[in-house]
């Protein structure tokens, strides 16, 4: 990646300034709020729901008000605990294990749980999606099975075997409508549900997969009987299906594609985003089919549908890209969201040294075999012009976007990043297990950044009206976890957590000093030794010039040497970490 002279200059002076340890921990990296943790206890949940743990629980959407409430759903099997002993929701065990149930919460900006409910049905209970609209009501989708019941209640009927929903919620918790969507007759193709979006005013848009032909409150959409096609269906406030749209593959499997993202204008238009592989054609309305390159690459796109429902226009990425974040290979676009002005933005990843998006062209300057994907953000204006093309990173994976009320971009990644200003250390999974955020300003500069360390997997992230970001995620261990200065332990070996970030900057604070730390010899060929004056297991990171993690090992207590041979010549930085100390020292590596 591209890094001015100053850039690396103030950086290397931060590195070799030993007054003031704490300024080289990173580039504008900040603190953490509040943190919430949200358990399954070690009951014994569905012998297939999981292969980390007998029992799991997971996000699976995130959202944030005007005013810092924030909005979380996610399944639990075969428990869930928000926090505290009570309120506590729990499915039966048999013989086969735990039925997977949903739950939708909500807690207050100061990180407290306002409400929570139970999701149940007579089978496997899943929510895909949640989001909220201005006057802080919250809406839901998934699938059920015959029932679905709220706290026990039933408020919907199937007449399908596979039928999904999309229910509203008060700002206090009440259910207020649900709605069954589901083929009008049993026996055809069913309907699976994977994306929400909901305007100011509480109209929404789902978007999902059928296989085949299904009818829809009357409407058919035919396709191939032996491809997964995407759907889109549109509601009224009341929950009153008011038209629909299909997007068809024309060739290809349903791996071969993928909608990962949807967005709903104040104007009534609805954008998407996905990728199509080499192998697949998809096709549009009456707009030209869209087929993925043909040098083994993934194409992303967004395309804009009209208020009726009708496709408007279609943009697609082109490049020498390896990989995206989401799909096996290509530049996918892996989230879109709609900001001021109606305004579509798109990020995505990829692998390589530049991309084009529409008429507009990006480099990133990391070379082709790079081990991190890169991000790229475009704003997109509602004529389908790109306005603005910006990107950097080297990061693992792209795990969610948010914006803020000026178009501030909030972006959630696994790994290390650095981008710009933000430079949050860590290599790629698995060697990595750290979690980033990534916020810009309206114009696309990174400015500030967040990270969270422990095997944490991010599923969700979202702002409020005070471009405060704040994520959900999954730690799948009992040991304890860190989000900057705060730290949480669990007695249970699978959380889902919630965080909220603070403009408290960590660059601010002193870093204690890896007690009596000895790195010789130096200049090194081949090994390393780094002692320190305290016994158990130090953390080290060679960085390189830029900042990027070349190797990261954990010495054991005793073990004191540090492989070199697969290090190329040159001038490094290690980053030594023992419990809460952590110290920089520089390391020239000969040849």
């Amino acid at each position: 990646m591209k890094t001015s002279l100053t850039l690396l200059l103030a950086f290397a002076a931060g590195l070799l300034t030993p007054i003031s340890p704490a300024v080289a921990q990173s580039r504008s990296l900040y603190d953490w709020a509040w943190v919430a943790r949200l358990g399954a206890t070690t009951l014994p949940g569905s012998t297939g729901g999981s292969s980390f743990a007998p029992s799991f629980n997971q996000p699976e959407s995130l959202a944030a008000d005007a005013t810092g409430n924030v909005l979380i759903a996610g399944l639990y099997d075969p428990d869930v605990i928000f926090g505290a002993p009570t309120p506590r929701y729990q499915n039966a065990v048999g013989p086969l294990g735990a039925l997977e149930s949903s739950y939708v919460a909500k807690y207050t900006p100061a990180g407290a749980l306002a409400w929570s409910l139970n999701l149940t049905s007579n089978g496997d209970t899943r929510v895909t999606d949640a989001a909220m609209d201005a006057a802080g009501n919250s809406y839901v989708i998934g699938r059920y099975y015959q029932q679905l019941r709220v706290d026990g209640t039933t408020v919907a009927l199937a007449g399908t075997s596979a039928p999904c929903f999309l229910a509203k919620i008060g700002p206090t918790g009440t259910l207020l409508w649900a709605t069954t969507i589901e083929p009008d007759a049993a026996g055809g193709s069913s309907v699976q549900l994977q994306r929400l979006a909901v305007d100011a005013v509480g109209n929404s848009v789902v978007q999902g997969e059928f296989e085949g032909s299904v009818t829809i409150n009357g409407t058919t959409f035919a396709g191939a009987r032996s491809s997964r096609h995407a759907i889109v269906l549109r509601y009224n406030q009341l929950g009153g299906i008011t038209g629909g749209f299909a997007a068809y593959t024309t060739a290809g499997t349903e791996s071969d594609h993928g909608f990962t993202g949807i967005a709903l204008a104040t104007t009534g238009e609805t954008y998407l985003g996905g990728y199509v592989a080499p192998a697949a054609t998809l096709q549009f309305g009456t707009l030209p089919a869209l087929t993925g390159p043909a040098n083994a690459n993934a194409a992303g796109f967004v395309l804009k549908l009209s208020a009726a429902n009708t496709a408007s226009w279609l943009i697609s990425t082109t490049g020498p890209a390896r990989q995206s974040t989401t799909t096996a290979s290509g530049q996918g676009v892996d989230k879109i969201m709609i900001g001021p002005q109606n305004r579509c933005y798109a990020v995505g990843g990829l692998i390589g040294s530049s991309m084009a998006f529409g008429a507009f062209s990006l480099s990133t300057g990391n070379p082709a075999a790079a081990t991190g994907k890169d991000i790229f953000l475009a704003r997109i204006a509602p004529s389908g012009t790109i306005e603005s093309l910006v990107g950097g990173g080297g990061t693992d994976k792209i795990l969610g976007l948010a914006l803020g009320p000026q178009g501030e971009a909030t972006i959630a990644t696994a790994g290390g990043l650095d981008w710009g200003n933000v430079r949050l250390p860590g290599a790629a999974w698995p060697t990595s297990t750290t979690t980033g955020l990534v916020q810009l300003d309206a114009a696309g500069v990174p400015q500030r950044g967040w990270q969270a360390g422990g095997r944490f997997f991010t599923a969700a992230v979202a702002v409020d009206g005070l471009n405060r970001p704040v994520l959900a995620g999954t730690y799948f261990e009992a040991s304890p976890f860190t989000f900057g200065t705060r730290q949480l332990a669990s007695p249970y070996s699978w959380n889902t957590i919630i965080a909220r970030t603070a403009l408290l900057s960590l660059a601010a604070r002193q870093a204690a000093q890896v007690a009596g730390l000895e790195v010789y010899p130096n200049p090194a060929r081949n090994v390393v030794d780094i002692r320190t004056a305290q016994a158990g297991p130090v953390q080290v990171q060679l960085l390189d010039a830029l900042g990027r993690c070349v190797q990261a090992q954990t010495l054991p207590t005793g073990q004191t040497r540090l492989p070199l041979a697969s290090i190329a010549a040159g001038s490094y930085t290690l980053l030594v970490r023992q419990g809460e100390a952590r110290s920089y020292h520089r390391l020239t590596v000969e040849p």
